[in-house]
Parts: structure tokens; sequence; C-alpha cells
């Protein structure tokens, strides 16, 4: 919805310039305006990639054991897809609802997998 709105008021804007002089002038601005904003943006993006590290972070996938809207198997596609980064912990005697139907195990389930995902390394 912004693009069109944007393109109008350039539009209009150019539409009451009547000296050339004046056009090159905007045209020269606005190209040199384009590129230092996406060269700045692309170099926030890029220090923002390399601080986050966005996905490595561990996953933890909550199946419950007797789930008949995403059965079991959806965590071995996952588990499959991204390897190594999920964690799946089955919760037993659990329907979808699992939150309400045990919610000891899935509590123990997450309490396990943050201490293993922010445990302090071991020391040398």
């Amino acid at each position: 919805m912004l693009a069109p709105i944007i393109f109008c008021t350039l539009v209009q804007g150019l539409a009451h310039v009547r000296d050339l002089r004046t056009l090159g002038r905007m045209g020269v601005k606005s190209l040199v305006y384009f590129e230092v904003v996406s060269t700045v943006a692309m170099a926030l993006g890029f220090v923002l990639v390399n601080l986050f590290v966005p996905g490595a972070a561990p996953i933890l996938d909550l199946p419950a054991e007797h789930d008949a809207v995403a059965p079991r198997r959806f965590s071995q596609v996952l588990k499959s897809m991204l390897g190594n980064r999920v964690t799946v912990v089955v919760v037993p005697n659990a329907g979808h609802a699992f939150a309400p139907d045990q919610p000891k195990a899935m509590a123990d389930a997450i309490a396990t997998f943050a201490k293993r995902v922010y445990a302090e390394p071991a020391k040398q």
C-alpha cells in the first residue's frame, strides 16, 4: 500500500516541475539518496545477521503422545530438515492440548532443555 502512495507523490511532484535543470537536480538527489540509504540498510543488515546469527538457535519440539492433529511424524520431518538443532521430547499421556493435560511434564521438558542450552561451558 505504501508503494503506490510514494509513486503517485513522485509523479505529481515531477509533473509540476517546469524546468529541466531542476528536474535533473531532483533526479540526481533522488539517486544519491537511494544509494546511500540502501548501502546503510545493507550494512546494518550484515551487522545484525553476524551479531544475532539467525537460524542457529536450538529448537525444542514437544509433540504429544496421542496428538491426532499434529502426529509425531511431523517432528521427525522437522528434525530431518533442521538436524541436531531440534530436540524432540514426547509428552506422555497427552493429546493435542497437552498444556492443561500434562503441565508438569511440559514444564520439566522445557526446564531440562533450557538448562542444557544455557549451561555454563565446562571449564578445562
